[in-house]
């Protein structure tokens, strides 16, 4: 009777150790918001204009080389790498004045 008391005791408080761990990861993989659409890997063109950023990615087969990638995202930020790999830039939301999709051109 000792052990299985033993064995849900611990139990009990691995759940509750675990759960938070658990609930961290599900909210880091469901951003919302401005930062939605960007996924690490992508590439991107960050332009600085005033005391903000512009971020652009171009979106589809594009062969047009882009200065920077996206190594993280999260709800309330971007961090980014240049094309050398020797700056990793965090951009919070409140630096950012737009993010832009561009689609391509319709060749039709």
């Amino acid at each position: 009777m000792q052990v299985r008391c033993g064995f849900a005791v611990v139990a009990l408080l691995a759940a509750l150790l675990l759960t938070p761990l658990f609930a961290q990861q599900q909210a880091q993989s469901k951003v919302s918001g401005v930062f939605s659409n960007l996924k690490a890997g992508q590439a991107l063109n960050v332009k600085e204009t005033g005391e903000r950023y512009l971020l652009t990615v171009i979106d589809g087969d594009s062969k047009l080389p882009q200065p920077h990638t996206i190594l993280e995202v999260g709800s309330d930020f971007v961090v980014v790498k240049d094309f050398t790999g020797l700056n990793e830039t965090r951009i919070p939301i409140t630096s950012v004045k737009a993010v832009v999709h561009f689609k391509g051109f319709d060749r039709k």
